[in-house]
């Protein structure tokens, strides 16, 4: 069973980087899907703030054993996706 506490989550966030700073090269989309659930996120800099929005559609709460791998793959980018760092660079 796949148990998940809602059927969207969203998360939103800003960084304002001090003047003089940016990000470096950053993947500025991530965007999955599966039987069992969409994943969204989207990166992006303008006039020095960072922004970041994440979102994870649920579709089912029963992972079924014939989409157990199809799940499992899905599940691991996520894990990689929202482990990633984004280094800043000074000017």
């Amino acid at each position: 069973s796949y148990w998940p506490n809602a059927d969207t989550i969203r998360e939103e966030i800003e960084i304002r980087l001090p003047a003089g700073y940016q990000p470096m090269e950053f993947t500025p989309r991530y965007d999955y899907h599966c039987s069992t659930a969409d994943y969204y996120l989207d990166l992006s800099f303008r006039e020095g703030i960072l922004r970041g929005t994440r979102q994870l559609v649920n579709k089912k709460s029963v992972v079924p054993p014939e989409s157990y791998l199809e799940f499992k793959e899905f599940y691991n980018r996520i894990v990689k996706a929202d482990g990633n760092q984004i280094l800043i660079k000074r000017l």
